[in-house]
């Protein structure tokens, strides 16, 4: 048993199988992913700008964590904030997804909305943040989630508002 650390893994070679019988099998333990947070896409004019989904933060299991949605026009008004896991595909369909024959031409969806899992959001203009909390389950580990925002905006160039790119 060794640590390989050019690689950072731990290496195991040999060992008894049961019934005493020796093995010649090498074994490796990977460490387990690292939380983190990355833009997926783009998003797409609104009256404001591009509303920008991020965060400055790295996921963790039972802390809070914050988003931030940038870009929002500077009258209050609301956002539709939508999570899922799925990159793909979604109801069917492949991923992105345009979104023009919903009223928001040169716009894409970038995630699998889950059933249930949107919230209208009121914002106050210009920027919304969001603090989320994140259990301490530790079955939560590797969970992929995803995030993406409609902001309704009646002045933007569609008529119905704009959409940011996705979190994940």
């Amino acid at each position: 048993l060794a640590f390989d650390q050019a690689r950072g893994r731990t290496v195991l070679f040999g060992g008894a199988a049961w019934g005493g019988a020796l093995s010649a099998e090498t074994w490796e333990l990977e460490s387990a992913a690292v939380a983190n947070w990355t833009r997926h896409g783009l998003g797409c004019a609104g009256s404001a700008g591009t509303p920008v989904l991020d965060s400055a933060m790295v996921p963790a299991l039972g802390s809070n964590f914050a988003i931030q949605l940038t870009g929002l026009p500077p009258l209050s008004g609301t956002v539709l904030l939508a999570f899922g896991h799925e990159l793909a595909w979604w109801n069917g369909n492949p991923l992105p997804r345009e979104l023009g024959a919903f009223g928001l031409p040169s716009c894409r969806l970038w995630i699998g909305a889950a059933p249930l899992g949107s919230v209208l959001l009121p914002h106050a203009g210009n920027t919304l943040v969001l603090t989320l909390a994140i259990p301490a389950n530790p079955a939560l580990a590797g969970v992929v989630v995803a995030m993406q925002a409609l902001v309704l905006d009646a002045a933007a160039p569609s008529g119905v508002g704009a959409v940011s790119n996705a979190g994940i």
